[in-house]
């Protein structure tokens, strides 16, 4: 079975999905979860202003931040086939080359092939021959431009564009009190 180790930072938030995509492949793959910490200063992302938290999300992307948290994560379990680095917005933050060199980076901690969901999707839209696409993004208009950018290295163009500058799952969870699901 094809093991993926998943590289993440908040828990409950997302990372479901890609478990249960996994799962639900033909072979069917394992995803493994690894959470690592935002750093150290970083709270509560839904109390920061915008500037403030794009900074930080670049910060959790950083090749020092990741060279600070990541290894002693490493090595815990058997080693997985491939990691990928889950957490899209600190992916596309870094540009172009740093999207590059954050794989790098990654793959050395890691010592195994890693994408991330950024660089996963620019791949499958050029495995795809798509060069065109509308863009509904969860991202304030700020992470949005640099997702476009992103989308243009891999030589497609946003027709058109929606940004809904979405809080956090967890923000809104924990706004709802005792009544909210998980």
């Amino acid at each position: 079975m094809l093991v993926f180790d998943l590289l993440y930072p908040t828990p409950d938030s997302g990372e479901d999905d890609f478990v249960e995509l996994a799962r639900r492949s033909v072979p069917p793959a394992q995803v493994r979860p690894t959470y690592f910490p935002w750093p150290t200063d970083v709270e509560d992302l839904a109390t920061l202003g915008t500037a403030d938290r794009y900074d930080a999300v670049r910060r959790l992307g950083s090749e020092e931040h990741l060279r600070a948290v990541l290894p002693p994560l490493m090595g815990a379990e058997t080693r997985p086939n491939v990691s990928m680095f889950g957490v899209t917005s600190a992916s596309f933050m870094q540009g172009r080359d740093g999207a590059a060199d954050q794989l790098r980076t990654l793959a050395e901690i890691t010592g195994v092939p890693v994408t991330s969901t950024t660089v996963a999707f620019q791949r499958a839209l050029v495995h795809l021959g798509i060069s065109r696409v509308s863009l509904a993004s969860i991202y304030h208009p700020i992470g949005s431009d640099h997702f476009v950018d992103r989308l243009r290295d891999a030589e497609v163009r946003a027709v058109g564009r929606v940004d809904v500058d979405a809080g956090s799952r967890l923000s809104v969870l924990s706004n709802q009190g005792d009544n909210s699901t998980r």
